[in-house]
């Protein structure tokens, strides 16, 4: 066997009849963008196999579920702690969140049944997991598919507590960090978890909404490989649960060594689960024991509870302003949204911490609130025009340097002939550092948009040029 490559053209014909020339080498140690699973359906997967992969033993798996239409970009995204934990990545092409839940886990089982087929899969090592819609569509998972182990979920909430199998007893691990809006509901996801006594572990780092902690990915495998290990003892690996241990102290730790107590604690209590039963874990109930005295550890507890309430308070006004300002049209209340938004804003100047991860959290949740409103609009109501214009309107105030809600406006308003919005919106695109001329030039809906003097006259002041500029000295 060649060093670097697998090959398993003749598995892949035998068992799926692909064409001749579609013939497919696995490579290691890189992700693989499109493997067929059927020519005729167009489904494919993207695989990551780790550079020690061999076909004589089996390998723990990690089914990635990917709704954004970036498979590929999600497995490399994990490659990295995957390749440090030996396993074996894969993902559907072709999953999308407007397609049905049925429709997903059709595309889920064809990818799988192609994995299993032609790789030497451990059965009891293998796990779901997702960013974001993804982590959240993966904890669907394994109410419909078998044996499924455990579901890592990074900042996405739990799909539907009612449909969580009592009987296969999944193993949930969620991952997020404090800036994202999904913490506060993995917060409570995980009170759910452990009063129906699911095994979970939920780990909390510190890190803007959309960062990805390899360290903390890699933490998260061992866990499961940690939770295996006490169930089946011919798995225990004592250098592994050693080297994880001593990495999880060092960084509490240091975590508490620069006054971050609140996380330091949570951490104290996963390692307690984690690694009961499998190691001494005194110095870790000394040193929780030791923070809960802590008088600033208290403080800082009693203040982030204060603020957690504050906060559902206001999701709760923003979940409901939306939807009432979009069945209405209430194209006045832009103005409360211009203010609230602007609030939030002056707090991420706060020198109290917990405020600020508060207003980011706050912020990501009201731009997921809007996004949420685009897609239902877009795909359940197309022909309410008026509804889409007001939620891209919005959407510039939630998010002013996403350009195509103001595109969308711009485009929407030219369609109306209602130019003064159109103009008012392209000043403001402007302004936020918009530089694709040609692209305005080609906006569809804008034909007569583009020879008013009011729109060249934007385009010279803020790119230097303009397609009608003589009709402007006129």
């Amino acid at each position: 066997m060649i060093k670097n490559y697998i090959f398993c053209t003749f598995l892949l014909v035998l068992t799926f009849s692909l064409a001749q020339e579609n013939k497919t080498t696995l490579i290691k140690g890189k992700v693989i963008e499109s493997l067929v699973i059927n020519d005729s359906l167009k489904e494919s997967v993207s695989l990551y196999l780790p550079t020690s992969f061999e076909m004589n033993k089996s390998w723990p798996l990690l089914l990635v579920t990917d709704l954004e239409k970036d498979a590929a970009g999600t497995l490399k995204r994990l490659s990295v702690a995957a390749e440090k934990r030996n396993y074996i990545l894969v993902a559907p092409n072709s999953l999308r969140d407007t397609a049905s839940i049925s429709n997903n886990i059709l595309k889920v089982k064809n990818a799988l049944d192609l994995v299993f087929t032609i790789l030497p899969i451990d059965v009891k090592r293998f796990y779901a997991g997702g960013i974001s819609h993804g982590g959240r569509f993966a904890s669907l998972v394994p109410v419909f598919i078998k044996n499924v182990d455990g579901v890592l979920s990074i900042n996405g909430t739990l799909a539907n507590m009612d449909l969580l199998s009592v009987e296969s007893k999944s193993h949930f691990i969620g991952l997020t960090t404090r800036e994202h809006y999904s913490y506060a509901q993995m917060l409570v996801d995980e009170k759910v978890l452990n009063a129906r006594k699911f095994p979970n572990n939920l780990i909390v780092y510190d890190g803007s909404e959309g960062a990805l902690e390899v360290q903390e990915v890699v933490k998260a495998l061992s866990y499961f490989d940690m939770a295996l290990m006490k169930k089946d003892k011919t798995y225990k690996d004592s250098m592994l649960i050693n080297a994880q241990f001593e990495t999880d102290l060092n960084q509490i730790l240091l975590k508490k060594k620069a006054g971050n107590y609140l996380v330091a604690h949570r951490d104290l209590l996963e390692m307690e689960e984690v690694y009961r039963d499998l190691v001494d874990i005194d110095t870790v109930k000394n040193l929780r024991k030791e923070l809960r005295k802590n008088k600033e550890y208290r403080m800082l507890k009693r203040m982030q509870e204060g603020i957690l309430f504050n906060e559902g308070l206001k999701k709760e006004d923003f979940a409901y302003y939306v939807e009432e300002d979009l069945q209405t049209y209430n194209y006045n209340n832009l103005g409360w949204w211009n203010f609230k938004l602007s609030e939030l804003k002056k707090e991420l100047s706060s020198d109290n911490p917990l405020k600020v991860q508060s207003a980011k959290r706050l912020i990501g949740y009201v731009n997921a609130l809007v996004d949420d409103q685009i897609d239902i609009i877009k795909h359940g109501y197309a022909d309410d025009i008026e509804a889409l214009l007001l939620v891209h309107m919005l959407k510039t105030i939630t998010a002013p340097e996403d350009y195509n809600s103001y595109l969308k406006v711009i485009s929407i308003s030219a369609k109306n002939e209602d130019f003064g919005t159109a103009i008012y919106y392209l000043e403001e695109l402007l302004k936020n550092g918009y530089k694709d001329k040609e692209g305005l030039y080609q906006l569809e809906n804008t034909a007569l948009l583009r020879i008013t003097p009011e729109f060249n006259a934007l385009l010279e002041q803020y790119l230097g040029d303009a397609n009608y500029s003589p009709l402007i000295k006129e």
